[in-house]
């Protein structure tokens, strides 16, 4: 299954997530959307990311890992000339990631704000990358 095949069947999902309220699931696969999405984008660029890996001292990491996509995004974006206007916009993978742990690890439940969020937050890196193809 590709990459974009992957992106659109969470799609479906966080639309489901909608409509039953399942919001930990939805804040989840929200999170999984945006990090697919970025990693399509560092593959389709050619991104090198075992030397990423090698120049920020993590060789120990596994590629795309959860706490080295953003600083790997950032970087390519960089490499490849791309302007944000607004970079720190990057940081909703952040909330992404701490409302997917809560939604998958803690017994907390994830409100259907943040839920919510979860979809703005995902639009904004989709915007990104859209803008950066």
């Amino acid at each position: 299954m590709s990459f974009s095949e992957k992106i659109k069947e969470n799609h479906q999902v966080l639309k489901k997530c909608e409509a039953v309220s399942a919001f930990n699931v939805g804040a989840s696969r929200a999170y999984y959307c945006a990090f697919i999405n970025i990693k399509r984008y560092l593959i389709a660029k050619d991104y090198d990311y075992n030397q990423f890996l090698a120049h920020i001292d993590k060789t120990e990491e596994r590629e795309y890992s959860h706490g080295t996509i953003k600083r790997a995004l950032f970087e390519c974006l960089l490499k490849n000339k791309n302007n944000i206007k607004n970079i720190s916009q990057l940081n909703v993978i952040d909330n992404l990631y701490r409302k997917r742990k809560i939604a998958d690890y803690d017994e907390k439940e994830i409100s259907n704000t943040q839920f919510y969020d979860s979809l703005k937050e995902l639009e904004i890196i989709e915007t990104i990358l859209g803008a950066v193809q």
